[in-house]
This record gives C-alpha cells, sequence and structure tokens, in this order.
C-alpha cells in the first residue's frame, strides 16, 4: 500500500511547524527555530471516522537557500498544504509563488490547500 506524502510549503516564520506539531501533539510551540527539512512518519490521519490512513509529513524550510531542497521534495508530494501568515502580505505573495512552482514542477492537476496561519496575531 502506497503511503501518502503531505508536503508543508509556506515562506520562513509563517507557522508550518507549530500547525503539524499542534496536530501531531496536539501541544503549541511559541518560540521559532528555522527548519531545515523535519519529516514525520507514520502519521495517523482520519479520514473519516471509521478509515484512517498513514501519512508522512514533510515540513520544508521557508529561507530561499533551501529552494534545492524543497524542490526535491515537491517531486514526493501527494497534497501540498501552503502555508502564508495573515499578518504579513509577502507571506501570502510567496505562496502564490509556491502554487506557481509545485505547478512548473508538477503540472497542473496538483491537490493544495492554502492556509492562512496566525489569527491569534491579527490584532497585534
Amino acid at each position: 500500500m502506497k503511503k501518502n506524502k503531505i508536503v508543508f510549503l509556506g515562506d520562513g516564520g509563517v507557522g508550518k511547524t507549530s500547525i503539524i506539531i499542534r496536530y501531531i501533539r496536539s501541544k503549541f510551540e511559541s518560540s521559532y527555530l528555522p527548519t531545515l527539512k523535519e519529516d514525520y512518519t507514520n502519521v495517523d490521519i482520519a479520514i473519516s471516522p471509521k478509515e484512517i490512513v498513514k501519512t508522512d509529513i514533510i515540513d520544508t524550510s521557508g529561507q530561499d537557500e533551501f529552494r534545492a531542497l524543497s524542490d526535491s521534495m515537491i517531486m514526493q508530494g501527494d497534497l501540498f498544504i501552503i502555508v502564508y501568515s495573515i499578518v504579513d502580505v509577502s507571506s501570502f505573495e510567496k505562496a502564490k509563488e509556491q502554487i506557481t512552482e509545485v505547478k512548473m514542477l508538477r503540472g497542473n492537476k496538483i491537490n493544495f490547500i492554502l492556509v492562512g496561519n496566525k489569527a491569534d496575531l491579527e490584532d497585534e
């Protein structure tokens, strides 16, 4: 059985790792440490109350200097979760660029979710 791979993309500091840790460990990390690349293997994703799928989650760096690494992860992904910060317009522009990059590498028939993060900081 093929294991699904979810690839998280987005600018640095938008909260990709925080979303993943919140889902996997049910906790929130308030400190920020830049990610190079992190893999979370055999994560249970509930498709329905009766169906759970084992999935690998790939957390990529948002830093441009690691773009080649992100490109190789894009080639492996089945689903792309592209994250931006709602309090940082430039991160939304970067997210749009990343959608285009994924389409250039993989074609138009890709599955992706665009996630606006950091709603708790909107009033700051």
